[in-house]
Order: structure tokens, then C-alpha cells, then sequence
């Protein structure tokens, strides 16, 4: 919260307290889930199951289309993560594989990347890196012709469970 000016959440604070802004839900599903879920512009990405599926918002900006405006499969198990970076959406998969997907197209590919579930994923500068219950941080290319060939491979003591790329794109040496 740190990050938003006082002046914003003082505005935001008082639309609440005047009614301006409400509650309310834009989607249900018959079964709890966890999703992952990305806002990018006008459209919502929600991870349901094995799919990740694109939502528009409606003109008026309060609901989305109940038609999904794209969907995302291609894991054989639950989706784990997702990020959204240049036109991709790179998802992390609990039957360990790492899933490319262009945005506008039907282009797919998905690969084995660890022995056990991918539970996180960050993707920026033509690189992926995964994090995963077997105990490993992997780097990738995103470059079409050597998806899936890990860079390399960083051994933890425990189960990575978030994993992030500086957005500075630097290497911090001690």
C-alpha cells in the first residue's frame, strides 16, 4: 500500500464511504477453487482447473462478457501459476510441465520442466524461470527454437513456491 500516494487512497477510502464503489461478483463456479487471475487492460485472466480463460469487461467496466474470449489449454493437471509477458501467457502446471501461449493465436506448446509440480513461474526479457516442489529453480529461453532447454538448473533446500526476475533484468552479486 506503500506504493499508492496518500491522495489516491484517500480518494478510493472515500468512494467507499459515499457508495461510489460496490462489491459484487463476476464470476461463480459450483466448486471452491483457488484461481490465479491476472487484470491486463480490459480483460481478466482466470486459471480454472487445467485452462486459463480471458474475460472481457463490458463497456460500463462493472461485469465481465460471460463468454470467455479466450481459452487456454494445454496442462494436464491443474494450473498452478500464470504470467502474462510480451503477448505470451506462460503457465505453471501441477503435472510439472511449463505451458507457452501466444495470446492472439492458437499457438501452444508445453514441456517438461520438473520432476514434480511447477508451482510458480515469472517471465520477463525472453527468459522464464520456474520454481518447483522437487526442490528446483530452472531458467529458460522463451526464444520459439529453444523452448524447453533449460539454462539452467539452481538446487534449494525446500520446495520453491514463488519465484521472481528483478525488473531490472540485473544479476545482483554479493
Amino acid at each position: 500500500m506503500a506504493s499508492v500516494p496518500v491522495k489516491e487512497r484517500v480518494k478510493v477510502s472515500q468512494n467507499w464511504r459515499l457508495g461510489r464503489c460496490r462489491e459484487g461478483i463476476l464470476l461463480k463456479w459450483r466448486c471452491s477453487q483457488m484461481p490465479w487471475m491476472q487484470l491486463e487492460g480490459d480483460s481478466l485472466y482466470i486459471s480454472q482447473a487445467n485452462f486459463i480463460l480471458a474475460y472481457q469487461f463490458r463497456p460500463d467496466g462493472a461485469s465481465l462478457n460471460r463468454r470467455p474470449l479466450g481459452v487456454f489449454a494445454g496442462h494436464d493437471e491443474d494450473v498452478c501459476h500464470f504470467v502474462l509477458a510480451n503477448s505470451h501467457i506462460i503457465s505453471a502446471g501441477g503435472d510439472g510441465k511449463i505451458g507457452v501461449h501466444k495470446i492472439h493465436s492458437t499457438f501452444t506448446v508445453k514441456y517438461s520442466a520438473h520432476e514434480q509440480e511447477v508451482n510458480c513461474v515469472d517471465c520477463k526479457g525472453g527468459i522464464i524461470v520456474s520454481g518447483s516442489r522437487d526442490r528446483t529453480a530452472k531458467v529458460w529461453p522463451l526464444a520459439s527454437g529453444r523452448l524447453g532447454q533449460c539454462l539452467h538448473t539452481i538446487q534449494t533446500e525446500d520446495r520453491v513456491w514463488s519465484i521472481a526476475i528483478s525488473p531490472l533484468l540485473r544479476i545482483r552479486a554479493d
